[in-house]
């Protein structure tokens, strides 16, 4: 720890050097103990750098006073009066230091030291820039050998005659000069550089010529951190300023981005809230389309319509494609420069695209573009990237929450329909029985027909509530199957013989074809016949009356496929995938074909989590007003564990 020296020994003298060192000293000594300065920079600057610079002004007024005490104690007027002239001039240099920077320091103070103390040459010899960390080697070749052995011993050196020190001599032998002096620039312990001067003719310089240079380099030492350390604050401000703006920029995009659960709200707010941050041309927000895997935009600001409509991209492909293959930001500072580059907008020239990812799941890719080149800089990077993962998170929300509407709207949907799949069968059940238990019972004829009526409502309320029971039970991961040789071409005889009078009710003609040998499978047989009856069920409700569905199976080495065709209003290719989510209800098509609304969503979800649980898989076609044809496979060896079978269905 550095000991201040608190008295001031020149207090008669009080227009003197020392005395204004001294009062100097105090000044710091206060500053550095108020809480302010420790406020407002102990976290921005280095206190190394702090304490190097008031070591130097120590040394200096130690100089200063040794300067004083030389000529008190000489009793010479003409060394009192030459350092009154010295201490003059360095009052002068100190005033032309301080209009030095970081820009100017060595060719300014080497004008200054030429200009204010007479000296023939003088050469400054720094160990680095500035703001820069030190140069190597160092000292350089040209300085010669008196700076290489003051940077080593980092002690000042006086040589009176030139001619007979070799450290004055250059590489060839020649004298650099008749006499020489030279001295480290110290921070603390830390070499700034080395001063030297130098003249002609020997004997030019004495002691007291090596304290004013002693003194010289103080100065200079103190100037020099005192540029670096405005330069640390300046540095540190720039930062700070910095900081703020991508706080103040991320915070905007959050209020913007978290202010909707609405997927197409928050998409807007996401593009207009970062062109309106980052001051760019455009910004768009491309999503990836989960089962074409390709790009979309799906909002964007400052886009002209017509290219928001063309752009969509497989991964891979232009820049959106490969940010979101590589996950990595991709900036393309010209893109008329950009072998790759897609032109959509012939009036953008530079773009910045970064992934927009949910934890490592890609869900898009965050675009920025502007009509100059080179208009981003890193700083642009990496600000969009923080706001990618904050709107990543944003657009994630909002998908889970219009997902959740939609779930909640089918499930609403769902138990109004239940309600009436359950209430319609009891009703026509009640009716006929009312009938049957009159006063005067109808003819036998008559009665044969009701009991028909009630075993087709019976079977439709067996075939719904079913469905309940099984779905419910699909869910639960202890279920087990049975494991045991199963004849398909049973359980479809047996499906088909079940739902007959459904069919007849419609006047729809269910045909069967079956091959002459035994369809056998390994499996549960009570789930595989939900499998058929389910198929077929579906293919009568949605199959006009006089219509045709047709059920066949086939065996093959490897597997065995059972295809149910039928002759209904068929499915839009968009959704042929989705009807086998659970409560998935296919919605009336443009065409103005109205679809049945009957149905729980539930029947085509069991049949493809049955099959899949026996290892086989599903596959559907269709063709809107023609029909639907239904294939599943299924795997002819042991296709699940040996488990003790559930109870049927």
């Amino acid at each position: 720890m550095i000991r201040w020296n608190t008295e001031c020994p020149a207090e008669k003298h009080p227009n003197n050097l020392s005395h204004r060192l001294h009062s100097i000293m105090r000044t710091l000594r206060i500053t550095l103990r108020s809480r302010e300065f420790r406020a407002n920079f102990a976290a921005n600057l280095s206190w190394d750098a702090l304490w190097a610079r008031l070591w130097v002004i120590r040394e200096a007024e130690g100089r200063m006073l040794t300067m004083e005490a030389m000529a008190d104690s000489k009793g010479n007027r003409s060394s009192s009066a030459y350092i009154a002239a010295r201490l003059q001039g360095l009052a002068q240099l100190g005033r032309r230091l301080e209009a030095v920077d970081a820009a100017t320091a060595p060719e300014g103070i080497t004008g200054a030291l030429r200009d204010v103390l007479g000296y023939d040459q003088v050469a400054l010899y720094l160990c680095a820039a500035i703001d820069s960390p030190p140069s190597s080697p160092w000292p350089p070749a040209e300085a010669g050998a008196l700076v290489a052995w003051v940077a080593e011993q980092r002690a000042p050196v006086l040589v009176p005659d030139g001619r007979q020190d070799a450290r004055c001599r250059d590489a060839s032998g020649g004298v650099r000069a008749g006499s020489a002096m030279a001295v480290p620039l110290l921070a603390g312990e830390r070499l700034l550089g080395v001063l030297e001067a130098c003249a002609v003719a020997p004997q030019a310089f004495s002691e007291l010529d090596l304290l004013v240079l002693e003194a010289v380099a103080d100065r200079i030492a103190a100037a020099l951190e005192s540029i670096r350390f405005r330069a640390q604050l300046q540095a540190a401000l720039e930062e700070t300023r910095r900081k703020l703006e991508e706080i103040s920029t991320l915070y905007q995009v959050a209020q913007e981005v978290t202010g909707s659960l609405q997927l197409d709200e928050t998409l807007e707010a996401v593009v207009h809230a970062i062109r309106n941050a980052l001051n760019c041309r455009g910004c768009c927000v491309f999503l990836l389309n989960p089962s074409d895997q390709m790009l979309e935009i799906k909002a964007a600001a400052g886009l002209k319509l017509e290219w928001r409509h063309m752009a969509r991209l497989a991964l891979g492909e232009g820049i959106a494609g490969k940010v979101a293959a590589s996950l990595q930001p991709l900036y393309v500072p010209d893109t008329q420069a950009y072998p790759d580059y897609i032109a959509f907008d012939p009036e953008v020239r530079c773009l910045l695209a970064v992934p927009l990812q949910v934890q490592g799941r890609l869900i898009g890719v965050l675009n920025i573009d502007h009509t100059r080149p080179d208009a981003f800089t890193p700083e642009h990077e990496r600000l969009l990237t923080v706001a990618a993962s904050q709107v990543a998170v944003a657009i994630d929300n909002a998908r889970l929450y219009t997902q959740l509407l939609a779930e909640k709207r089918r499930q609403d949907e769902f138990l109004a329909i239940v309600s009436h799949e359950l209430r319609t069968p009891l009703t026509c059940i009640q009716s006929s029985v009312s009938l049957l238990l009159e006063d005067e019972p109808p003819d036998g004829e008559t009665a044969h027909e009701f009991l028909e009526i009630i075993q087709r409502q019976n079977e439709r309320l067996i075939l719904m509530v079913n469905n309940l029971l099984n779905a419910t039970r699909l869910e639960h991961a202890e279920l087990q199957w049975g494991s045991q040789p199963v004849a398909l071409d049973e359980l479809i005889t047996r499906a088909v013989h079940r739902l007959r009078l459904l069919a007849a009710e419609k006047q729809i003609t269910l045909r069967t074809q079956l091959p002459d040998e035994p369809v056998r499978v390994v499996g549960d047989a009570d789930w595989l016949e939900q499998v058929i009856v389910n198929l077929l069920d579906n293919a009568i409700k949605f199959t006009p009356s006089e219509g045709e569905v047709s059920i066949a199976a086939q065996a093959m080495p490897q597997e065995v496929t059972v295809t149910v065709r039928d002759s209904g209003i068929g499915i839009p290719e968009s959704e042929l995938e989705r009807v086998f989510d659970k409560f998935y209800r296919v919605s009336d098509q443009p065409s103005g074909v109205p679809r049945p609304r009957h149905g729980s969503g539930l029947g085509l979800y069991i049949v493809r989590r049955v099959v899949e649980a026996h290892r086989g898989h599903i596959h559907a076609e269709s063709t809107p007003g023609t029909g639907s044809t239904f294939t599943i496979s299924l795997p002819r060896g042991s296709a699940v564990p040996d488990h003790a079978a559930p109870s049927a269905p």
